[in-house]
C-alpha cells in the first residue's frame, strides 16, 4: 500500500474512519450539511459573477470575476493567463520593500472607462510597472481545490515541520513564513496569507479592485491617488457576509482524488515511483500528508490532507529568484502543493516548465541535493517517479 493508499485506512478520534475528502475537480467536499452546501452554491455564484464598475469593479483591476483566473479544468482550478507581480529588493540590507497598499505587489493591467477617460482628459498615462520596482515576474494563478483542508491544518503542525528540519544532516530545513500581521503564512507562492479569508479579501482588492472591511481603500495609481469621481461605488464594496460566503466556496472545495492505473504492472511501477519519491528526498519538502484540527464542519474535522507540501519557505537558489515579499527573499518560495498536479499544464510559480522533469531541474538551493539524487536515478526509476507524480 502506497502513501495515498494509507489515507483510506486512516483513523480519526476513537478509531473511526476518516470521512472522504476527495471528489472530482470543482465538486464540494463530501459530507457537507445542507446548509454548508447552500453556502458553497451561493459562494460559487459570487465566484462566477462578472462584476461591473457600478458593483465595485476597479477602477484598477485585472479581470471582472474570480472564475477568470481559476477556470482550468473547472471553477476553482488554475488559470492560463498570468498576472504580474513586482517588488523592490534592497540588497545591502537584505530587505524587501513593497510600497503598494498593504504590501500589495500585484500590478493591475486594466482600468475602468471612467478612469481611462479621466487620465486622458488630464493628458496622463499610467505605466504598467511602477517606477520603484526592481523585480518583475508573471505568475500563474494557483488551483484552489482542497484549500479549506489546508486552512484547517493547525499552526502547530507547520511549526513542527520547521522544527523537524533543523538538523545538521538536513539539506531542506525550511522556515515558517510570517505574515504582515505576525501570523504563520500558508497561502500564496510566498506564504503571504495566514488564512483563506485574508487570501480571498486580498485577491478581491488586487485582482478586481473590490474593497472590503479588511481592505477598505482602493488601489491607487503608482505615484498618485485616483482622480475624483472615477469610483462610483461606496467603500467597502463587498459586505463581510459576501466575503464569508465567497471564502466558504473555496473552503468547501474538495481535494481532487488520485487516479491509479488499472493495469497491475503499471500500478506496481507507480508504487515504486512513490517509494522513490521518498527515497530521493522529494517528500522532505513535499510532505505527502498533514491532518486538520478540530472543526465545527464535520467534513474538515481531523481528516488527512494529501497536500504534498510542508507549507514552509525554502531557498531554491538564484535560478528561481524573482520577486520578494514581506518575509521572503527573492529565491524563497513556499513549497508548492502537488495535489491535483495532473491537471496543470504550466508548472512552477511562473509557468516556465511544461514538463515535470523541467520543473525538477529548476530546483536549486536547498533542493539541489534532491535534484541531483533524482538525476542520478536509473532511467526506469526516473520514469517510475514521474509516473507516480502523474497520478496526483
Amino acid at each position: 500500500m502506497g502513501i495515498w493508499g494509507g489515507l483510506a485506512a486512516a483513523a480519526v478520534g476513537c478509531g473511526e474512519p476518516s470521512p472522504p475528502i476527495t471528489a472530482p475537480p470543482g465538486e464540494p467536499l463530501p459530507g457537507l450539511t445542507t446548509q454548508e452546501l447552500q453556502r458553497f452554491q451561493q459562494g460559487q455564484a459570487l465566484f462566477m459573477r462578472e462584476f461591473a464598475p457600478e458593483e465595485g469593479l476597479g477602477p484598477l483591476f485585472n479581470d471582472n470575476s474570480c472564475f477568470s483566473c481559476h477556470d482550468t479544468p473547472t471553477s476553482g482550478g488554475t488559470g492560463v493567463d498570468p498576472v504580474t507581480l513586482v517588488s523592490r529588493w534592497i540588497e545591502d540590507e537584505a530587505r524587501c520593500e513593497l510600497p503598494g497598499p498593504d504590501g500589495n505587489a500585484l500590478v493591475q493591467q486594466r482600468m475602468t472607462p471612467a478612469l481611462a477617460q479621466a487620465l486622458d482628459e488630464e493628458g496622463m498615462t499610467r505605466s504598467a510597472v511602477p517606477p520603484w520596482a526592481t523585480d518583475v515576474v508573471e505568475m500563474i494563478g494557483p488551483p484552489l481545490y482542497g484549500m479549506g483542508l489546508v486552512d484547517a491544518i493547525p499552526d502547530e503542525q507547520i511549526h513542527a515541520r520547521a522544527a523537524s528540519g533543523i538538523r545538521p544532516e538536513s539539506s531542506t530545513p525550511g522556515r515558517v513564513a510570517t505574515t504582515i500581521e505576525g501570523r504563520p503564512g500558508r497561502f500564496g507562492r510566498k506564504a503571504t496569507h495566514a488564512d483563506l479569508r485574508s487570501f480571498t479579501a486580498g485577491a478581491l482588492l488586487g485582482e478586481m479592485g473590490i474593497t472590503t472591511s479588511s481592505h477598505p481603500d482602493e488601489v491607487p495609481l503608482h505615484d498618485r491617488p485616483l482622480p475624483e469621481g472615477v469610483d462610483p461605488t461606496a467603500d467597502p464594496e463587498m459586505t463581510d457576509r459576501e466575503v464569508e460566503i465567497l471564502t466558504d466556496y473555496v473552503r468547501f472545495l474538495a481535494a481532487p482524488p488520485r487516479v491509479l492505473p488499472d493495469d497491475p504492472d503499471e500500478l506496481a511501477r507507480v508504487n515504486r515511483g512513490e517509494r522513490l519519491f521518498d527515497r530521493v528526498g522529494c517528500a522532505g519538502c513535499h510532505v505527502p500528508e498533514m491532518t486538520t484540527g478540530t472543526s465545527e464542519v464535520a467534513a474538515l474535522d481531523r481528516v488527512p490532507v494529501p497536500l504534498y507540501s510542508d507549507l514552509l519557505l525554502h531557498d531554491l537558489g538564484p535560478e528561481m529568484a524573482s520577486i520578494c515579499s514581506y518575509d521572503a527573499g527573492p529565491s524563497e518560495w513556499r513549497t508548492a502543493m502537488l495535489m491535483g498536479l495532473r491537471f496543470r499544464t504550466q508548472l512552477l510559480h511562473d509557468g516556465r516548465a511544461v514538463r515535470l522533469e523541467q520543473a525538477i531541474s529548476f530546483h536549486g538551493g536547498e533542493a539541489a541535493t534532491v535534484r541531483s539524487a533524482f538525476h542520478a536515478l536509473e532511467p526506469s526509476e526516473r520514469e517510475a517517479l514521474l509516473a507516480f507524480l502523474r497520478t496526483l
